[in-house]
């Protein structure tokens, strides 16, 4: 009987799509599998993620990989702002809270017990995007929960726990805009201790750490997971730059600059402090850009994928019909409503062309407030977007920009951690500059009709 072949598993859960990743053991992806799950939603004020499906789904799949595969060692990382609850009979209490429900009027009393912006590095953000709002909201509605609390989980250790039993945690997910880390004294923040939860989170376990053997194998090592933008972040930080500013997108672009300094950090400008695997602080700004994208070409009723060709006359006069944010929960301009006029009589390139502006220009801003100006690295969906990559390349040019060759960033930060000493033959593409003579007139002009 033939000895199977070894691959090893990336399980990454983002907002919008569980996907599998099996790599070979030359760290090459050789097969994936994508399944999207929506939430759902409980009662006015929370939706929760589908994990029983998601659950279902990678049963199906982890056997079916089994049946021609051999799995030496599997990975999670998942989106951020994700907590599971789990009780002393080793179940979950709670479903899982999707941060975009808005947990009805909590901030005022939230703002009662939360820590100040310089011990936590995290502003007080939308919905359940604070780990502690979420813990709040069940501390003042459901208070059984929290009593009767074993263990709470990040969501990678959540499928960690599933996958092997094993509970521990994980610092770039708690780190991560939560209200939970303290960054001057690296530990936990003083909100656990006043919500009387600081015995309730397991111990701390580096990622990639070997937890346990998996349900599914006992040849399967599960290996501790982690926060899917720090997976990109290590990425890039090992094999290429010592500093740079990493674009890491999908629903959301989450914009590092590893040489920016925290004290720059606006917390009303939806900047805030990451930290990466091995604790250091990484200042950070957000915007939700996969989510405006797609609600800007449904409300321009037009291709996301839409086939558009630059050149200088592309830009004559669109600063007439500049489109102005906001049209997500999160962002630089968060509190401003979305304006679009005079776009009824425009052709579908030129619908196109200016989503990509607008776009484009959020980022621009984004780099500017957190004083960007050395290499930046961008991955995940963005750089499919070539009218996107050559604006920013023309705002940016003092700037080089690389694209992932293989784009996926997460998946393959976190596959590193398979084969720690193999070299890696991963490559990153340099974009050519591409010069539009005024477009500098054009996001000034933006600019100032923002700001007013």
């Amino acid at each position: 009987m033939n000895k199977k072949r070894i691959v090893n598993i990336v399980l990454d859960i983002g907002k919008t799509n569980t996907k599998i990743f099996l790599f070979n053991t030359n760290s090459k992806i050789i097969k994936t599998y994508f399944k999207n799950f929506q939430s759902k939603k409980i009662n006015k004020h929370v939706s929760i993620l589908d994990t029983e499906n998601i659950w279902i789904w990678l049963n199906k799949k982890i056997n079916l990989i089994l049946k021609k595969y051999g799995i030496g060692k599997l990975i999670p990382i998942c989106h951020g702002s994700a907590i599971a609850f789990i009780s002393n009979k080793d179940e979950l209490l709670h479903g899982i809270i999707d941060y975009e429900s808005n947990l009805g009027n909590l901030n005022s009393s939230y703002k009662k017990i939360l820590p100040p912006f310089y011990e936590t590095y995290t502003p007080l953000l939308d919905g359940g995007l604070n780990l502690g709002k979420q813990i709040f909201f069940l501390y003042k509605k459901k208070k059984e929960i929290i009593n009767n609390t074993k263990y709470i989980l990040n969501y990678p250790q959540y499928w960690n726990w599933k996958l092997c039993g094993k509970y521990s945690s994980e610092i770039s997910y708690i780190g991560c805009h939560s209200h939970l880390w303290n960054f001057k004294k690296n530990t936990y923040s003083s909100l656990l201790k006043k919500m009387k939860i600081e015995k309730k989170f397991p111990k701390f376990n580096k990622a990639g750490k070997d937890l346990k053997n998996s349900f599914f194998s006992p040849k399967t090592r599960i290996l501790n997971g982690m926060h899917d933008t720090n997976a990109s972040y290590i990425l890039y930080k090992k094999l290429f730059f010592n500093k740079f500013t990493l674009i890491s997108t999908g629903t959301w672009f989450v914009i590092i600059n590893n040489s920016a300094k925290k004290n720059s950090l606006k917390p009303n400008k939806d900047m805030l402090a990451n930290i990466d695997i091995y604790g250091k602080i990484l200042p950070t700004i957000r915007l939700m850009g996969g989510r405006e994208f797609e609600i800007l070409c449904k409300k321009f009723k037009v291709s996301r994928n839409f086939n558009l060709t630059l050149n200088k006359s592309s830009f004559s006069n669109v600063y007439s019909n500049l489109i102005l944010p906001s049209f997500a929960m999160a962002g630089p301009f968060s509190e401003k409503k979305g304006i679009i006029k005079n776009f009824s009589k425009l052709s579908k390139k030129n619908k196109y062309l200016h989503i990509c502006l607008y776009i484009s220009f959020m980022i621009n801003y984004c780099l500017d407030l957190i004083f960007s100006k050395n290499n930046i690295t961008i991955d995940g969906a963005l750089i499919k977007n070539k009218v996107i990559l050559q604006i920013l390349s023309t705002l940016r040019k003092k700037q080089n920009i690389y694209i992932n060759s293989e784009k996926y960033g997460p998946a393959i930060g976190a596959s590193q951690f398979f084969n720690s000493n193999k070299k890696k033959t991963f490559t990153l593409n340099k974009i050519k500059k591409f010069y539009i003579s005024n477009i500098d007139l054009y996001y000034k002009k933006w600019l100032d009709r923002v700001k007013n």
